[in-house]
């Protein structure tokens, strides 16, 4: 059966349905990428030498999953950054209220996990950004969205929360525009990543997905979203530092893939034999078999 086009529709269905998340701040803040493909062996025994105490978060659906709380020096283009103290935009009262938010850094199976909106607003500056619109009934307009759970095709029922980072601030600040958009889909290991002019087409896995813990917080494995937002990440056992910069390579192993990086004439995926695609809709891995658009499909077990 051919079915063309699919997989572009499949990408961009995220875009189109999505609802922005400035009133869902506390549900799916957020979420930084922390795996650790270039924290070697020594790096991750580095982290455990620390002895993380066991953490009062849980993974939402994952009760028994054990969670640690880490407190690594972080340090983004050679500022040290403290996610414990950021601060996010939310609804205080029926206003919109600048809040200081304490999001600790955990550790779930070995994994460095940073909270997603914290560490985008950071890297985009949005908070300063939008300021000037904030304490009114009106939230400025974010940057991260998130799908409350609409998707409903697969056979076993598994539900796919996705997060999207879509920075259109250029519409209403002074600011440049992001090109780029990126799908974070909860407990799925898929991350895709995607521009339109012209299309760009990017899909990378990791070992450890994104998750959202109990108290609705969002967070990715550190070096999966500093990746696929173009950082690199060093560690530095010495002194338990995490060094993320542009200027440090982006490494790819076993912790954090890249699947699949095209450029697509006529902004189609079709005709690309071998491109691999996650279909959030319905949670499948496809794969492109000719031409003419027919398909070798693969469902994908959720993290568990």
């Amino acid at each position: 059966m051919k079915k063309t086009l699919k997989v572009a529709l499949s990408v961009l269905l995220i875009s189109t349905m999505l609802i922005p998340a400035a009133g869902f701040a506390d549900n799916t803040s957020n979420s930084v990428t922390s795996t650790s493909t270039t924290m070697t062996t020594t790096s991750t025994a580095s982290m455990t030498t620390n002895t993380p105490a066991a953490s009062s978060h849980h993974i939402a659906g994952l009760p028994n999953e054990p969670v640690y709380e880490s407190n690594p020096n972080i340090y983004i283009e050679g500022k040290k950054v403290d996610f414990r103290n950021t601060q996010e935009i939310q609804e205080v009262n029926g206003t919109y209220q600048i809040v200081t938010v304490n999001r600790p850094i955990l550790i779930v199976r070995g994994r460095v996990m940073m909270p997603l909106r914290a560490f985008i607003y950071y890297i985009t500056d949005y908070v300063n950004t939008v300021k000037s619109n904030v304490g009114g009934a009106i939230g400025p307009s974010d940057i991260v969205y998130w799908d409350p759970g609409y998707k409903s095709n697969r056979p076993d029922g598994f539900v796919i929360d996705s997060v999207r980072y879509d920075n259109g601030l250029s519409y209403h600040y002074n600011v440049p525009a992001d090109p780029w958009k990126l799908g974070f889909f909860i407990r799925m290991p898929y991350i895709a990543k995607w521009t339109q002019n012209p299309y760009h087409y990017m899909l990378f896995k990791t070992d450890v997905p994104p998750l959202i813990m109990d108290d609705g917080v969002t967070y990715l494995p550190l070096r999966a979203e500093a990746n696929a937002f173009g950082y690199g990440v060093k560690f530095d056992q010495s002194t338990n530092s995490i060094y993320i910069s542009k200027n440090l390579p982006i490494e790819y192993g076993d912790q954090f893939q890249k699947i699949t990086d095209i450029v697509p004439p006529n902004h189609m995926i079709s005709g690309n034999v071998g491109v691999i695609a996650f279909d959030s809709s319905t949670g499948q891995l496809e794969t492109m078999t000719d031409t003419h658009g027919n398909y070798t499909t693969q469902y994908v077990e959720p993290w568990k």
